[in-house]
């Protein structure tokens, strides 16, 4: 029997959103994949599984390539979210193909870019560009700090709940799902109280706040990956010892 790349592809993204991947990395594939069937149901006539070649696939990463609207690294990671599509289709478990038409293809190079730390000077004026009284602004001072100073990264700001966070530690919900404990430093801890008591004077004014999660959004909603695009380029200094001694 032959499956529509349509129905496999809605099989796919219910076994990934059951394993538990991100909003992003959810919206990433849905994206990516969207794009990829259209075009092979489009420009190449192929509806089913079976009928995509090697040639179609690279015939779509060239056209990638080539319109100008992508970078390398956009470029690969299409190809890993393709490859990772076909692929799954290859397990002993599924079987819609015998081979992935993407291995012979290889994965694009991306040009290595060295990327450089943030110092303490420019980590305190980011933090210092947003004001003390208001909600939003107390909240995003209270995020880069948190950054800054335990190297979290923003989905991880995005996923602390009331109960992650203790007197000395806190508990991180990592990439995969993975846990681990960062410490609170006493430089972190004041801008957490500072948060924590403008925000309560914020939410009590709301109609249905969330209670659970402890960074909200301006409507006292969890944030969501969007929300914290604009901290995509932030990372801690090589030394964040001593950066929130301001």
């Amino acid at each position: 029997m032959r499956y529509s790349l349509k129905s496999i592809s809605k099989e796919y993204l219910a076994t990934c959103q059951s394993r538990g991947y991100t909003e992003k990395t959810m919206t990433n594939k849905i994206f990516y994949i969207k794009k990829i069937i259209a075009y092979l149901n489009t420009k190449r006539g192929i509806q089913y599984a079976d009928q995509v070649t090697t040639e179609d696939l690279n015939s779509y990463i060239y056209l990638r390539k080539t319109d100008g609207k992508n970078t390398a690294q956009s470029i690969k990671c299409i190809y890993v979210c393709l490859h990772a599509f076909f692929n799954w289709m290859t397990s002993p478990k599924n079987n819609y193909l015998k081979t992935n038409p993407l291995d012979p293809i290889g994965s694009p190079k991306v040009p290595k870019k060295i990327i450089y730390a943030f110092s303490t000077d420019e980590v305190r004026r980011m933090i210092n560009a947003y004001g003390k009284t208001t909600f939003t602004g107390m909240r995003n001072r209270c995020m880069i700090s948190m950054m800054a100073d335990t190297g979290m990264r923003a989905i991880e700001i995005r996923r602390i709940r009331l109960s992650n966070i203790r007197n000395d530690i806190i508990f991180v919900l990592g990439k995969g799902n993975k846990e681990r404990v960062v410490p609170n430093s006493p430089s972190l801890k004041r801008t957490v109280v500072q948060y924590e008591r403008v925000k309560k004077d914020y939410v009590k004014h709301l109609m249905f706040p969330t209670k659970d999660y402890y960074f909200l959004n301006y409507r006292g909603e969890q944030l969501t990956h969007t929300g914290t695009d604009w901290m995509r380029s932030t990372q801690p200094p090589a030394s964040s010892g001593d950066i929130l001694n301001l």
